[in-house]
């Protein structure tokens, strides 16, 4: 009886260490993967990556950066000159293209698209557009200066 509770002991203890050597080998090694596989090139400096990627040191050349300079534009702009101020306004905000679209805005002459009623067709833009003008500003010639100074109409 003795060596039978041994037995069924040792037994138990070995299905145990295989329970834990198993739940072990299941676990996801993701920062393994990623520690291994992932060299850190933050710390390398521009003559060690130039290595890394088989380039001679005497071949590297320290990358040109560029940086974003801001246009500011000048909507006195003499292109424009000689269009109408409809055209004017029809240009700057959309190119003329009655299917051009920014966020809420649609069309030709980028109108909220809530004020086409669902007719997208360039009639309804350019009737839209010649009531808006006529309620808000009156005439094309004072939308157009109010879009000169404030780059929207």
């Amino acid at each position: 009886m003795k060596k039978m509770i041994v037995a069924l002991s040792c037994m138990f203890l070995v299905l145990v260490c295989c329970l834990i050597v198993l739940i072990t080998i299941s676990q996801p090694k993701e920062k393994e993967i990623f520690t291994t596989y992932l060299p850190n090139i933050a710390d390398k400096k521009p003559i060690e990556m130039a290595e890394a990627a088989e380039i001679e040191a005497d071949e590297y050349e320290e990358p040109v950066y560029e940086y974003y300079e801001p246009t500011f534009y000048n909507y006195h702009d003499s292109d424009y000159d000689d269009m109408s101020a409809r055209d004017y306004i029809a240009q700057r905000e959309s190119g003329q293209d009655y299917e051009a679209v920014n966020g809420q805005y649609y069309g030709k002459y980028q109108l909220q698209i809530d004020m086409l009623g669902g007719d997208l067709s360039p009639e309804n833009q350019e009737a839209t557009a010649e009531r808006y003008m006529e309620e808000r500003y009156g005439s094309w010639e004072e939308a157009h200066a109010f879009w000169d100074e404030h780059g929207w109409w």
